[in-house]
């Protein structure tokens, strides 16, 4: 696994770990770190694809850039609702309105998926560099 993929691996687990965390006590925080960690799986694979993924942070719109069949586009694109946590949540709208707290059961769901679908990028990557998967 190249040194960028495996960067946005360690990150992943650091913002999953953080969100894990925060979930039961600062649910907005916590999802903006589970929205975190979606954007660095999507980057991991778009960076393992040697598609650029630049500063965008809606999931959807990264997982749009895989060509159409690719082996992780649907299971991805499950993660573009948690787009909205990377500002939405977070500031009040331009009447001071807060956004009320997301589900934290949803959240807790959304931590699992990504931690299922980070473990199984995991093995795609590194079966793609040791030659046991077609690229």
């Amino acid at each position: 696994m190249n040194a960028v993929v495996e960067g946005y691996f360690a990150v992943l687990d650091e913002d999953l770990a953080a969100a894990r965390q925060l979930i039961a006590v600062l649910p907005r925080i916590g999802a903006f770190h589970l929205q975190q960690a979606a954007e660095k799986l999507v980057k991991a694979i778009l960076s393992a694809e040697a598609l650029h993924a630049g500063a965008d942070h809606h999931i959807g719109r990264l997982v749009a850039s895989l060509p159409e069949g690719h082996e992780w586009k649907a299971d991805l694109m499950e993660l573009d609702y948690l787009s909205q946590f990377a500002t939405a949540f977070r500031y009040p709208s331009e009447t001071g309105r807060i956004k009320p707290a997301p589900d934290r059961a949803k959240l807790e769901a959304f931590a699992e998926l990504i931690a299922t679908l980070a473990d199984d990028a995991r093995r795609w990557c590194d079966a793609r560099d040791d030659g046991t998967s077609p690229p």
